[in-house]
């Protein structure tokens, strides 16, 4: 396969991807999502042990989300191919580990939430910005928020889109491990990596798949139905219509 908007490294034990669109600050197009999705079926076909997730170093911006220029139409902000990354992220039985040197915004943020190990360098920087339009996310994102971040700080991120310091969400269990610059951080991967390595990749995946499955509890039918209205209700907002209206015409008036 050929990638036009990642980089590939493989070795027996990992399989690297470096996210190469630094011109749009790594901003995923639907395209960018499958050529990351395809090299995570891959590894796993190929029996990796870790999947790495990173940015070039020459990078100030980690990820800021979803392309925005692919958007014409409110649905497409929430039936686009990065979610299906994010269900991939949950059900690879590879450990997915983020290596993070620069901010990181909206849906690169979802990246790290559902990845399963973060490391971060001290200049980075987190930040939830899907609230400056309104538009809902799907139910299990807030879940792994609530109890990846704790309920206070999850609520913070999402309700102020403020971008915190690395060492802020290190506090509250988004990172595993903050480092100083890149070179330690390549250490501190390398580490994992052979640890992970030393265990036995069938226990490690179930390990994965359990804990996966209880942050995502189920709600009841009654509650389903509820939250699945309220959706709606968003997505029928005419505030929320007009800020995406108001998004589309910036956009458009930058491509002009």
């Amino acid at each position: 396969m050929s990638q036009q908007y990642i980089l590939i490294d493989r070795t027996p034990s990992v399989c690297t991807i470096t996210l190469n669109r630094e011109d749009k600050r790594n901003a995923f197009c639907n395209a960018m999502s499958h050529e990351v999705m395809q090299a995570m079926e891959e590894a796993v076909a190929t029996k990796c042990q870790a999947l790495v997730i990173r940015a070039h170093a020459t990078a100030s911006v980690w990820s800021s989300g979803h392309d925005l220029s692919e958007i014409s139409r409110l649905s497409d902000l929430v039936h686009d191919s990065m979610f299906q990354l994010f269900q991939k992220l949950l059900e690879s039985p590879i450990p997915i580990i983020c290596a993070v040197d620069g901010d990181v915004y909206a849906g690169g943020f979802l990246i790290t939430l559902l990845s399963d190990i973060v490391i971060a360098t001290e200049r980075s920087r987190f930040c939830m910005t899907i609230n400056k339009m309104g538009i809902p996310l799907p139910t299990y994102c807030y879940q792994f928020a609530m109890q990846v971040l704790g309920m206070h700080k999850a609520k913070e991120m999402f309700f102020t889109a403020r971008l915190m310091a690395a060492e802020d969400v290190y506090a509250n269990g988004l990172i595993n491990h903050v480092v100083k610059n890149n070179s330690e951080m390549e250490e501190t991967v390398h580490a994992l990596v052979h640890e992970i390595g030393e265990c036995n990749p069938e226990g490690v995946a179930h390990t994965k798949f359990i804990m996966n499955a209880l942050t995502q509890h189920a709600p009841d039918s009654e509650t389903k139905q509820k939250l699945d209205q309220r959706f709606q209700q968003l997505m029928d907002s005419p505030s929320i219509m007009k800020r995406v209206t108001l998004l589309l015409e910036k956009i458009g008036r930058h491509k002009s």
